[in-house]
């Protein structure tokens, strides 16, 4: 999270906007969900999106509060029912694109 002291809060982004402008595809959950901020697994709150590459912390993606996570095709099926997935072949690469935005 940026901090706001040195940076201008970018506005909502929809799920399916944010998808398009890192390369994803909204898998699962609403596509009109509103985007707020990115954020690790452990520390999301509902408006935000995190990612997870490393299998090493799925345990995180189960308990994790984030409103979106961008994984790999493969995980998917990972990805909590009440969190918008958003798959990327290198979903690292699109939390960077999204921190961007954000």
């Amino acid at each position: 999270m940026a901090d706001p002291r040195f940076f201008k809060k970018h506005p909502p982004v929809a799920a399916a906007e944010l998808a398009d402008r890192i390369g994803a595809k909204v898998k699962t959950g609403d596509a009109d969900f509103q985007i707020h901020d990115v954020a690790s697994l452990s520390r999301a709150e509902e408006g935000d999106v995190s990612f997870l590459e490393n299998e090493k912390y799925l345990s995180d993606l189960k308990t994790s509060q984030a409103g979106a996570v961008i994984v790999a095709p493969e995980r998917a099926a990972d990805v909590p029912d009440n969190t918008v997935a958003l798959i990327a072949d290198k979903p690292y690469q699109g939390f960077a694109l999204a921190a961007q935005l954000f």
